[in-house]
Order: structure tokens, then sequence, then C-alpha cells
């Protein structure tokens, strides 16, 4: 799972897609629930599926399309990092009237690996779902065995909270359901020429 991945488009081109994650309107924390969170590392950071191979050093202008390359973190990152465990990154899709869907979403993590300073230079991250992943053959998109205070939303295949303790049982429950081989994520380096520029949408408040 890319870390940059979990922007506004992305996250919401997931939802559209029916992911059975935890989604609200309005977003459950606030910036002071971030206090003791951990510092992720601004720059470049690549988190290619397995077997997608290449010299992550070079510019991600030459990164091939598998690796999904985004752009660098900038500080504040483009989520709220809330400590716990597991941690978890909330993450708003900014409003938009061209686009149908304009919520908050919420990925679990744990970072792995840290630089000199403290700061998260590698991550394992997983969405934070309404239950167990449906089964082959489904086609609501939805589990059949939602997780203690969840309620399926009418208008797509995800469910919704109010309650901050549901949201960290689920992220606790969720981590089981990642594929361990495609959870990580790591920092590479600071930005260079021919890396890619643009801008990521704000830290939720």
């Amino acid at each position: 799972m890319n870390l940059i991945r979990l922007g506004a488009r992305a996250a919401a081109a997931a939802l559209l897609g029916g992911c059975n994650m935890v989604v609200t309107d309005q977003p459950l924390f606030a910036k002071v629930d971030g206090a003791g969170a951990p510092r992720f590392r601004t720059g470049v950071w690549n988190g290619a599926p397995p077997g997608c191979a290449f010299d992550e050093t070079k510019p991600q202008s030459e990164w091939p399309k598998c690796a999904s390359a985004q752009p660098p973190v900038p500080d504040p990152p483009p989520w709220l990092a809330v400590p716990g465990d597991p941690g978890i990154l909330q993450i708003s899709t900014p409003p938009d009237p061209k686009q149908p869907i304009n919520v908050t979403l919420y990925v679990g993590y744990r970072p792995t690996r840290t630089d000199s300073v403290g700061r998260v230079v590698e991550i394992a991250l997983w969405p934070v779902q309404c239950g167990p992943p449906p089964g082959a053959g489904d086609t609501t998109g939805l589990t059949q065995h939602m997780l203690p205070g969840l309620i399926p939303r009418k208008d797509f295949a995800a469910c919704a909270t109010a309650s901050k303790e549901a949201l960290r049982h689920a992220a606790r429950a969720s981590e089981a359901w990642a594929p361990a081989k495609a959870m990580k994520t790591h920092w590479v380096r600071d930005p260079i020429a021919g890396d890619l520029t643009g801008a990521l949408a704000p830290p939720s408040q």
C-alpha cells in the first residue's frame, strides 16, 4: 500500500469501488488527538506492491507504472496521525463539487523503522474495515459481519461510526485482514530533480 496513495483522489476512487471501509462525513479526530504521534520523514516514499522491482533511487519520472509514484510527503503530511495501539491515520477528501463522495476515511498503522532522530521511515498500513472482508462471489462489497459500533451506509458499500472507541476496535481487528506482503511502505530519500510535484490534501483537522 503506497503511503501517499491514501490521498484524496485514491481514497474517493476506493470508496466508489466499494472497499468495506469505515468512513465518516466529518473527521472523528481533532488536531489535539494527534499529540504524541510519531513524525513521518518528509520526502519520497515507496510502497510499490510485491513484484514491482525497480531502482527507487532514480527520479520518480523514471519509476514504472506499477510503482504508482506519488508526490513527496510534505511537512505537515496530508493526514492526521493519531497515536495508539495501533495508530490511526485520518485522511479527508477535500471538498469537490465534481466528486460524488467527499468523506474521511481511516487507516491503521504501526511504525516498523525510524531514523536516528526518531522520524518514521518505514510503516505498516492497512485499511480500517467494517468487518471481515466479503467472501468470493460476494457482489455487495460489504462485510456480512459488521463489527460492534459500526453501521452500514446506504449510499455505498462502506460503514460509519460516531465512536472513536469503535473505530479503534475496528483498526485492531482489521490488521489481521491485511495482506502482510503488501502492507509496508518506506522512505527513500529527499526529493531530487525529476520527482513528482503537486499539492496533496491538507491534514484532517
